[in-house]
């Protein structure tokens, strides 16, 4: 079986890393009411009796496994390219 190449490059790293810094920041500010001391109007509908916004900040948690598959996939790289040098 012939395989593939890795074709994920350091731009491609950066974008997701880019979707994981505004999953961060949508769960820091909507999953939280309490943190918010105006008076809020839900402006979406209701998803088993939680509004919409605070209910995807809740899958804003996911940044965390992004930033670490992430940072395990450039440590992985960085050290199979040292290895491929003194082989």
């Amino acid at each position: 079986m012939k395989r593939k190449a890795v074709s994920f490059t350091r731009e491609d790293t950066k974008a997701v890393k880019a979707i994981a810094i505004f999953l961060m920041l949508w769960h820091h500010l909507f999953c939280f009411p309490g943190r918010i001391y105006v008076e809020y109007h839900h402006i979406t509908k209701m998803v088993a009796g939680i509004p919409l916004e605070q209910y995807l900040g809740g899958i804003g948690k996911l940044c965390v496994g992004i930033f670490l598959l992430m940072g395990g996939f450039g440590y992985w790289r960085q050290c199979s390219n040292k290895l491929s040098t003194f082989i």
